[in-house]
């Protein structure tokens, strides 16, 4: 995935989030989203500016964003897992793939496709 499509999907993840429970939606994705960009003449500005989201609005609390981003991205694994295999991708290259993509192990990612798709 090219740093555009991996920050777009952050980015629409970010915009499923606003929903009116939460001021500012999942600012968790906000950040990934930074710290995860090339910042080209400041390759340090991601990281800081994820350091203070998550300290200045996050606050190291597991409240309603954090659960609110682990639904949004469990939702998101299996929908890609599904597109993957209607493409006919090995489920060992969907994983890998999924896993780069959320910042996740091949493993972790097969997991919640386990325990998520058997609701």
């Amino acid at each position: 995935m090219t740093n555009e499509s991996l920050f777009r999907h952050l980015w629409l993840s970010y915009e499923a989030t606003i929903d009116g429970k939460q001021t500012y939606g999942d600012v968790g994705l906000l950040a990934e989203a930074a710290e995860r960009m090339e910042w080209p003449g400041a390759p340090e500005m991601g990281r800081t500016i994820a350091t203070v989201l998550r300290k200045q609005v996050i606050k190291d609390k597991n409240d309603i964003a954090s659960k609110h981003h682990k639904v949004v991205r469990n939702s998101e694994i299996l929908k890609l897992a599904r597109l993957h295999a209607d493409a006919k991708m090995t489920q060992t290259e969907s994983h890998e793939l999924i896993a780069g993509y959320f910042n996740m192990t091949p493993d972790a990612v097969r997991k919640t496709i386990e325990r998520e798709g058997s609701d």
